[in-house]
């Protein structure tokens, strides 16, 4: 008896692109505080906290798609040749202990 796999009809429908490689262009800043805590056998010795944002660009150009569902997949229209930019803005926050 062979295992049923499902077909995916309850699945939502993702666009999945031929190709993924893409340029993309990164700028950040952030503040690090580090502090050292008084006398030598205190455990931790040091304690720091990073609080930074990233920000990110790439050119979204017209590409080949497929339309997939489950496993199964169909050719996804064109785009339109009018040329977009995605971005995104990434918040990151990190504490660092130290002995």
């Amino acid at each position: 008896m062979e295992p049923v796999v499902a077909s995916g009809w309850d699945e939502p429908s993702r666009i999945v692109p031929a190709d993924t490689k893409r340029v993309e262009g990164q700028a950040g800043f952030g503040i690090e505080l580090d502090h050292r805590l008084a006398g030598a056998d205190r455990v931790p010795a040091r304690i720091g906290w990073f609080l930074g944002w990233r920000l990110a660009v790439a050119p979204h150009e017209a590409e080949p798609a497929s339309i997939c569902r489950g496993v199964s997949c169909r050719p996804a229209p064109m785009m339109p040749e009018a040329r977009y930019t995605d971005r995104s803005m990434l918040f990151q926050s990190s504490f660092a202990v130290t002995w």
